[in-house]
């Protein structure tokens, strides 16, 4: 049965017997074909009784494909997530670009505005006070009414 292994691949050899309870009932390996090639194959043993005698029923199956398929689908999650790093790292940097934009206009607006008004129009800083207060104890609130973007909102 070991000339059935490719001769580099004999050291790793399962030992199967009929009788240990440690053969295990499912592995895989590799075999060698009619024409020589090595293949990885799928082997899955029974316990069988053959003329009379306890005995092993193998079988084999090639998963030369099934192994192709797992190696491509391994590339492309590796590459999927090269991919997912690259971009999350783009957003990031570009939240920073954004992030400092903002902090630049509202120091601009800042310094333009006259004294004592909020550059975004409302009193507090918050650019909501043209937005209807909703209390979370009533069900009724000002939504019905239309109302104006706050300025900071509005399109430049």
């Amino acid at each position: 049965m070991s000339d059935l292994v490719p001769p580099d691949r004999r050291t790793a050899l399962v030992t199967l017997s009929t009788e240990a309870a440690e053969t295990p009932s499912e592995f895989e390996g590799w075999s060698l074909t009619d024409d020589g090639r090595s293949i990885p194959v799928s082997v899955r043993t029974s316990r069988i009784k053959y003329l009379g005698q306890p005995a092993l029923l193998l079988n084999v199956a090639d998963i030369t494909e099934r192994k192709r398929f797992e190696e491509e689908l391994r590339r492309t999650a590796d590459e999927l997530e090269l991919r997912v790093q690259s971009r999350t790292a783009a957003l990031a940097r570009a939240n920073e670009i954004l992030r400092d934009e903002i902090s630049e206009r509202i120091g601009l607006r800042n310094k333009t505005a006259p004294r004592g008004r909020d550059p975004r129009g409302s009193q507090d800083g918050s650019g909501l006070d043209d937005w209807p207060a909703v209390s979370p104890m009533t069900s009724q609130s000002s939504y019905r009414h239309h109302r104006t973007l706050p300025k900071f909102f509005s399109a430049a």
